[in-house]
């Protein structure tokens, strides 16, 4: 191993990591590194070894190929620097500086012109290969749908109309060099690495899902293709790329598709799985998107294999409403704040005595005003009321101080009621 060019002779705890997003539909996928070394061998790792560094693992036939990763960040404990570090990557957060003039006249530019614009920006040295389902789906993009953006923003959404992932292949370069090539791995497909384990554990496998219906909305419309007796067997989409073609044309290369979930442990390998590897486990050949490698002494192993299918789920869901049902899930096992899609937060509270739980929840109307289905005790009172007028009142508060105005008709009645808050009293 290597570290900015400077070799590390002790090191250990290597793992790398990569999941993609749902069933692999959508998205960039990155591939972490981490490991360790001895602290009092390097005092001065930030000096040393910045943001940014490039780390190279080279190991003979055992790691063929492995990519070139970059320092993020570092945790120095008393005895050991863990580094955690990133694939190329990284470098998609960039803006996509494209301007006007960059466009035909009409204001488009092919996808084959965008690709390679991205793969320049990103410091790729090209694009390794796009699916013709995209190509023929979005053969051109609007502007409107791609100035001021980042560059990962726009594969997201180019990657989300064809139902594949994007994944950097190669590189071993410092930064700002180019080096490695971009590629779109449809759902279903994989990329040129194959992998047969030398030993592994008894796979396991989990659930199914086939695509019997496409529907694609670019926010504004929405497009559908093929149908299915159950919204299991949907699709959805949301893209602002997303048209009758697009929907038509996944729907083609899905219909006779089934995703399988499976995990194998314990895989001793001597290729790197590059994400959406092909496995072969006896007969079988699965197509993996998630992995963890571990280096130890007597070899590498992986724990491979593709994300469970949620029985849960209606329709298909993207990853931000999968992180929501995690949510739910977590709020009821917590027993102290629950989210709910229906009811919104709700506060859970145990009721020893009686043995049963109550919730308590609030509601905002669109004047602002709230309405709580408990009780609201203030224990944070003013530290003193100064009346300033008949009608002026300055309430004071440690550290804050608010100026309380109104109008009084002299029956007691109210009106016209101000609270300011007085800044640098």
């Amino acid at each position: 191993m290597t570290i900015a060019g400077t070799d590390i002779p002790h090191f250990s705890d290597v793992k790398i990591r990569y999941e993609v997003s749902g069933y692999g539909e959508k998205g960039v996928i990155s591939v972490q590194l981490t490991f360790s070394v001895p602290s009092g061998e390097y005092p001065d790792s930030a000096g040393a070894f910045p943001a940014g560094s490039l780390v190279i693992i080279e190991g003979g036939d055992i790691f063929f190929d492995v990519p070139g990763f970059y320092v993020i960040s570092r945790n120095v404990s008393k005895d050991r620097i863990t580094f955690t570090c990133s694939d190329r990557t990284l470098t998609t957060d960039r803006q996509i500086g494209l301007e006007e003039r960059d466009f035909d006249e009409d204001g488009y530019i092919s996808i084959y012109e965008l690709t390679s614009h991205i793969a320049m920006i990103c410091d790729y040295e090209g694009v390794g290969g796009i699916s013709s389902t995209l190509v023929s789906a979005v053969p051109k993009v609007s502007k409107d749908n791609i100035l001021g953006r980042k560059c990962r923003d726009v594969l997201d959404d180019l990657s989300a109309v064809c139902a594949g992932v994007w994944t950097i292949q190669g590189g071993k370069v410092p930064p700002g060099q180019r080096s490695g090539t971009l590629a779109l791995v449809p759902l279903g497909g994989h990329y040129n690495s194959d992998i047969t384990p030398e030993s592994y554990e008894k796979p396991l496998f989990g659930g199914q899902r086939k695509f019997e219906k496409i529907v694609m909305s670019d926010g504004g419309q929405s497009f559908t293709a093929g149908a299915s007796g159950s919204v299991f067997g949907t699709m959805e989409i949301n893209s602002p790329f997303a048209s009758a073609q697009a929907a038509g044309e996944l729907y083609q290369r899905l219909r006779t598709y089934t995703y399988q979930a499976w995990s194998c442990d314990n895989m001793r390998i001597r290729n790197y799985p590059a994400p959406m590897a092909q496995v072969t486990l006896g007969e079988r050949k699965l197509i993996a998107n998630r992995c963890t490698l571990t280096l130890t002494a007597t070899g590498v192993y992986a724990s491979m294999g593709s994300n469970d299918v949620s029985e849960d789920e209606v329709g298909y869901l993207n990853r931000t409403r999968r992180e929501m049902l995690l949510r739910y899930r977590l709020g009821d096992t917590m027993a102290n704040v629950k989210i709910t899609p229906q009811d919104g937060i709700r506060f859970v509270v145990r009721d020893n005595v009686n043995d049963k739980t109550e919730n308590y929840g609030f509601k905002v109307s669109a004047g602002g005003t709230t309405d709580y289905d408990g009780a609201m005790i203030d224990k944070k009172m003013p530290a003193r009321i100064e009346k300033v007028s008949d009608t002026e009142r300055k309430i004071i508060y440690d550290g804050v101080t608010y100026h309380l105005s109104y109008d009084d008709d002299g029956s007691g009645n109210k009106s016209n009621i101000k609270l300011e808050k007085i800044e640098n009293e």
